[in-house]
């Protein structure tokens, strides 16, 4: 993920971002982030971009980074349907537009096949694309929860409980299928890295197996999965500097898939 800082983008790509239309997707991770962008518009108001919110986003006029709840939480495949059904509703219709939605730490659980949701999300994905050709999609990588690295969680771990290493385990490798198969070829916003990234830069994780697991690191949260005020900052700085080079570079036809012009 870029590193760039808020005051590295330039008022181009600030521009560029105002004037763009942007749907998102989500549930409480989401809006957790969609606060973290309400803070950081009113501390640079130098980022113009208007904020509204509704599941019907062909129904607002002009440039706006929009969003809703939509589907529900443990049922995965229920977002999908709610992003197509938004899509479907005119705004997928539109050309030049941006579009993402994300699942939630809580739609993986211990039977949960990674690979199998994922093989829904991009068969989705590819419909999408055959139905709104006109439409970007960024894609999400799953948010992390915390887990405890001490005995107990190991042993419990390695009798199959679900704890949240073992979670960790199937939200990474949804994760890992997301890089493997968007990096370089579409736009993708790695939240996983993100949460999993302490401020001074190191890793956090727990082990299983011989195998770091990524998780949220204690820092950006106060409950294990949803985002603290840091939290919600952090990555909302992230997302805007994402989609504002992404924005910018698109238009000059030149994007290097990770939102950052070249």
């Amino acid at each position: 993920m870029s590193t760039v800082a808020l005051s590295e983008i330039s008022d181009a790509e600030w521009s560029a971002l105002s004037s763009q239309r942007i749907f998102f997707g989500h549930q409480s991770v989401g809006r957790d982030i969609m606060l973290g962008v309400e803070r950081v518009l009113e501390q640079h108001p130098e980022i113009a971009l208007a904020l509204v919110r509704t599941d019907d986003p062909a129904a607002v006029d002009g440039a706006a980074f929009i969003e809703a709840r939509i589907g529900r939480n443990r049922e995965p495949a229920t977002k999908t349907e709610a992003f197509l059904n938004v899509l479907g509703r005119g705004f997928g219709d539109e050309f030049g537009v941006l579009a993402m939605y994300k699942f939630c730490y809580v739609d993986i659980n211990r039977d949960t096949d990674p690979e199998q949701l994922f093989s829904e999300y991009a068969g989705a994905i590819e419909d999408t694309r055959d139905r709104f050709p006109g439409v970007t999609i960024v894609h999400f990588t799953m948010p992390l929860m915390t887990a405890n690295d001490g005995l107990g969680e190991r042993i419990r771990t390695a009798l199959g409980l679900p704890t949240q290493t073992r979670l960790n385990a199937i939200r990474n490798r949804y994760n890992e299928l997301v890089r493997e198969r968007y990096a370089g070829t579409a736009p993708v916003f790695d939240l996983a890295r993100l949460e999993s990234t302490r401020a001074d830069g190191s890793s956090a994780f727990t082990r299983h197996g011989g195998r770091e697991i990524p998780m949220l690191a204690a820092e950006w949260t106060s409950d294990g999965g949803h985002l603290n005020e840091a939290g919600q900052y952090h990555i909302a700085e992230r997302l805007l500097v994402f989609l504002a080079r992404l924005t910018a570079a698109s238009r000059k036809g030149v994007v290097d898939m990770a939102g950052n012009g070249r």
